[in-house]
């Protein structure tokens, strides 16, 4: 199947978010001074998978056993091979197998840790990503709008939480194998409910200004920290952006927002 153009993935993330598939608008929960450097560059870094702090993020384990239909189907899908490559291949696979074995999760390994990571949530309200990323509640969410800078959101995830997994078969599958390790997370980070963007290198990737809507102070976020960010955003190119302060629902383990 050929790879879509930039404009096909830009129209298919439209149709998405207007078929609700993927949201409009996302959340990142960050720390003051990481807020700081966000609004005067306009840049988000994307990560290094390899880096992250689920050693099971993005390295689900793989099958032991390849059948000789699975290997045949890899090197069908790589069809600039030389034969003295094919023959390689082959004698690994049937002289080695703990040594082909690793082989091949080094090159799925190499396939995913080249990619960069934007994690993003879909609500702005979990309390637990209050505490975890934005300095325990005296940081900030920073609200990004998809339909403002399609491309930027260019390739979207919604990550799907499992208990259990199967283990993967790169060989015969590459693709969804790439999918589900990208794409799937143990249960236990469901509170998250995470929305991710990925390109083809980490790095730093600037977004368009007016993408960026509205920005979330927390529970304890100092009025000093406030007036900072605010300047910051009225004085520059964000001067669009809306603000927002946490405040406690009463009896209720909730927080909701009002504008400031």
């Amino acid at each position: 199947m050929a790879s879509l153009s930039k404009l096909e993935l830009i129209d298919k993330l439209e149709e998405g978010i207007k078929q609700e598939k993927y949201p409009k608008k996302v959340y990142k929960f960050r720390e003051i001074y990481q807020a700081v450097e966000i609004i005067t560059s306009q840049e988000f870094y994307f990560a290094n998978p390899a880096k992250f702090n689920d050693p099971f993020d993005c390295s689900l384990d793989n099958v032991v056993n390849y059948s000789r239909a699975d290997v045949q189907n890899y090197i069908s899908s790589l069809p600039n091979l030389e034969q003295s490559d094919i023959v390689n291949i082959w004698d690994h696979y049937n002289n080695n197998a703990t040594f082909f074995n690793a082989l091949i999760d080094k090159v799925k390994e190499t396939a995913i840790n080249k990619r960069g990571v934007l994690a993003l949530g879909k609500s702005i309200k979990p309390i637990l990503l209050w505490s975890h990323y934005a300095q325990n509640h005296e940081g900030v969410a920073i609200e990004l709008d998809l339909s403002k800078d399609p491309e930027f959101f260019l390739m979207p995830r919604n990550i799907k939480y499992v208990k259990n997994y199967t283990p993967l078969n790169y060989l015969s599958d590459q693709k969804t194998t790439i999918d589900d390790t990208l794409g799937l997370k143990s249960e236990v980070w469901k509170y998250e409910e995470e929305f991710r963007v990925y390109k083809n290198q980490s790095g730093a990737v600037k977004i368009k200004p007016e993408a960026i809507t509205g920005i979330y102070f927390g529970l304890k976020s100092s009025q000093a920290d406030i007036d900072t960010i605010k300047k910051l955003c009225i004085n520059g190119v964000l001067n669009h952006v809306q603000f927002f302060k946490a405040e406690r629902v009463y009896g209720v383990f909730e927080i909701d927002f009002r504008p400031i």
